[in-house]
């Protein structure tokens, strides 16, 4: 058996339907002997052009590993399936099961800090800054006063 990744751009407006029909599709992989080593699910994103009037679609990725009666079929349920915009088929070397980069960078922006936080730390560290000025001013104008006592005494 071949691996193969998928990746398919699905209309928007059927989003919601998108985990039946890999669902469906996933069925037919497995029904033929076959598997399914990633899925996953990239979300909406910006088109590069303008596909059917539409800007943007929901991309999801399949990695699977199947014969090529299999593929056959999940191509044909791919162009009779009115909410898959484009589908992309490549032969692979190998079963790639780790996530790919996308899915890193979906991950890493869940971790980015808030405006929220940044202003508050940005804050922080101005007062932090006016504090240690304050000091450095008032150690100044110390060093001033005693060098006038020093003075005045000779």
């Amino acid at each position: 058996m071949r691996h193969y990744e998928i990746v398919l751009l699905v209309h928007p407006d059927q989003s919601e339907q998108l985990p039946a029909m890999i669902e469906r599709y996933a069925g037919m992989v497995t029904k033929g002997g076959g598997a399914v080593h990633r899925s996953e699910d990239w979300g909406r994103r910006q088109l590069a052009y303008t596909i059917q009037r539409l800007h943007k679609a929901h991309y999801y990725l399949l990695n699977i590993e199947c014969d090529q009666q299999t593929i056959d079929e999940i191509v044909d349920a791919f162009r009779f399936n009115d909410a898959i915009l484009r589908h992309l088929l490549l032969s692979v070397d190998r079963a790639y099961t780790e996530d790919s980069h996308l899915k890193k960078d979906d991950d890493d922006s869940d971790k980015k800090v808030s405006k929220e936080d940044v202003k508050a730390v940005e804050e922080k560290e101005a007062a932090a800054k006016k504090e240690a000025q304050d000091a450095l001013k008032e150690d100044a104008s110390n060093e001033d006063a005693d060098l006038e006592t020093e003075e005045q005494e000779s």
